[in-house]
């Protein structure tokens, strides 16, 4: 792999890269770091589904398996040369409180988030947070070192905000979720990933709303609305 293109604004860190989480977001997000010479850790106890092929990057003989498993294999056809740690199961609090580095919270669930709260806060070393937190039309990231205690106090009191608000239901009952939407998620994610190792100072919340439904501008452009807010 030749990374001559990115010298000088990103440099893959020492440690790997935790991924929590390896469905719509999770799976785009580690496509993204894998591409950009990051070493992996895999999270997900889940399975891939043929209902996950639309907006996951797994491919359809790999319906059955394991996701981490699943997005090893798939990482490793786009970069051979990183190291890829695959954990098949649920990453649980008391797994994160050994984490010392980099973590992409990227669970479908604020259940799952409140779960692993104090696998975060009382981790042995300082870590850096990157979530996500996704619905059909909006999405928010979330920068934050659970050990600061500004940090701390705004991503619990985010945690009180209605899930529905983000996540939509479909039929079934199970969230629904645009391939785009989670690419667009993973991407900001990431480069906020590479912003934070520039500056190692940025945390805050950025909130987008694509607003696809507005009527149109100009006869076949549908305009986009997006916002963005930050923590103090």
């Amino acid at each position: 792999m030749n990374y001559s293109r990115q010298s000088g604004i990103f440099t893959p860190p020492d440690k790997p890269i935790h991924i929590v989480g390896c469905g719509a977001t999770g799976s785009h997000a580690a496509f993204e770091l894998a591409k950009a010479g990051c070493s992996l850790v895999l999270w997900d106890f889940d399975i891939v589904e043929s209902h996950n092929l639309p907006n996951q990057m797994f491919m359809p003989t790999q319906v059955g398996m394991n996701k981490a498993e699943a997005l090893k294999e798939v990482l490793g056809m786009f970069n051979p040369l990183i190291s890829i740690t695959v954990h098949a199961r649920a990453c649980k609090s008391s797994d994160l409180r050994e984490v010392n580095g980099f973590i992409f919270l990227l669970v479908d669930s604020f259940k799952a988030r409140h779960q692993l709260a104090k696998g975060l806060l009382f981790s042995k070393g300082n870590s850096w947070v990157i979530e996500t937190r996704m619905g059909v039309r909006e999405l928010s990231c979330l920068v934050f070192r659970p050990k600061n205690p500004v940090h701390w106090k705004s991503w619990v009191a985010s945690l009180g905000l209605d899930e529905s608000t983000h996540r939509e239901a479909s039929a079934c009952g199970t969230p629904l979720t645009i391939g785009a939407t989670a690419g667009v998620a993973a991407r900001i994610a990431v480069w906020k990933f590479f912003d934070l190792l520039d500056s190692m100072n940025v945390a805050g919340r950025t909130d987008i709303t694509l607003s696809l439904r507005q009527q149109a501008l100009f006869p076949g452009i549908s305009p986009q609305s997006l916002s963005e807010t930050l923590w103090d």
